[in-house]
């Protein structure tokens, strides 16, 4: 049976965006072309509707693309931002109207995805909000619809609470409302919607974990898909002499015997813009110093399965994050810890070397 998307996009185009008019516009593009690649890399019909939030200097929804395929779609060539207000809720509703009104909305194999992108607040039907909300929860438990909101972190979270939007299954993904947050946004979405393709290929219709992010992982799901392995592993301080020196020195002179290659795991602190998927994931309780690790660790952080993936400690909650080195010569970084773990490293001491 074939597999087939429906794409949902609400841009976000009031005045208050003018400042990061060009990013948001590398953004869509950046988007358009990523899901381009992946619907013909995974052979999935994939159809776009992409409505904006403002329309010239009205307040008002706007139909900029209504259900045309991915493979037809142009870049965008500006991004128009001066709109005198925010009708978030009403494109929501918008979009739900125009992809509820396909042929083959009911078809087992068919998805449905709608992504919002806003830098600010509801400002024209607040009072709609907890019939919204409604109708994500209605259209959830079809098990093949899946919401994504991108709103800022400065009050995003609040506002969908206050409009009554935070609710289970929801994906939210905060970004910094400046060029570089606008990036940083570019490379999460691009990267979820990899998987996203990924996972559809396998039969997901909907996901709740759109977005990489430990925060979201609670002890007791760790529990149930890992195992505990602390007793396996043990961690060395990085002190500030330390900063710098390569792997292998530093861990051989801390545990006085021959490090084994692949059994090294370093600290996630800073944006790292490489992970392979074979690499080895485990996750410690901060409060407990518990130790988790397994095959599922990747699919509870939302990491992809296969390729590479950017990963940023920004989202981390009440985790650290240690990912598996299989060179020897990488660096250490400072407030960081080594966790050494000999018995999976045997089994790369053969395999080949990567970063």
């Amino acid at each position: 049976m074939s597999t087939k998307n429906y794409l949902g996009f609400s841009r976000d185009h009031s005045g208050s965006m003018r400042s990061i008019a060009r990013a948001a516009q590398h953004d869509y593009n950046d988007q358009l072309a990523t899901i381009q690649a992946e619907a013909v890399k995974h052979s999935q019909d994939t159809i776009v509707s992409v409505v904006t939030i403002g329309v010239g200097s009205l307040a008002v929804v706007g139909r900029e693309v209504v259900n045309s395929n991915i493979n037809v779609l142009k870049p965008l060539a500006r991004y128009e931002a001066d709109a005198n207000g925010t009708p978030m809720i009403e494109s929501v509703f918008e979009l739900i109207k125009i992809m509820s009104s396909v042929p083959d909305a009911n078809d087992p194999n068919v998805s449905f995805l709608v992504m919002v992108t806003t830098d600010g607040q509801e400002t024209q039907s607040r009072h709609r909000g907890r019939e919204l909300a409604a109708e994500i929860r209605r259209l959830q438990a079809t098990d093949r619809w899946t919401f994504v909101f991108r709103v800022p972190k400065q009050g995003g979270v609040q506002e969908l609470q206050r409009l009554g939007m935070m609710i289970q299954g929801v994906n939210v993904f905060e970004w910094d409302t400046t060029e570089k947050g606008v990036q940083t946004s570019t490379r999460a979405n691009n990267e979820a919607f990899t998987e996203y393709f990924t996972q559809r290929s396998t039969g997901m219709k909907r996901t709740s974990r759109f977005y990489a992010n430990a925060a979201d992982v609670s002890v007791d799901d760790a529990r149930k898909a890992l195992i505990d392995v602390s007793n396996e592993v043990q961690f060395l301080d990085v002190s500030a002499a330390d900063v710098g020196k390569l792997i292998r020195p530093f861990a051989e002179a801390k545990l006085g015997e021959s490090m084994v290659r692949g059994g090294a795991f370093y600290q996630l602190v800073k944006l790292e813009p490489k992970v392979q998927a074979n690499k080895r994931i485990a996750i410690r309780d901060k409060s407990t110093g518990t130790v988790f690790a397994g095959d599922a660790a990747r699919q509870m952080l939302a990491l992809p399965t296969v390729g590479t993936v950017r990963l940023a400690p920004d989202d981390l909650g009440e985790w650290d994050v240690f990912i598996q080195s299989t060179s020897v010569n990488r660096k250490l970084d400072a407030n960081t810890k080594l966790m050494y773990w000999k018995g999976v490293g045997k089994a790369f001491q053969e395999g080949p070397s990567a970063s």
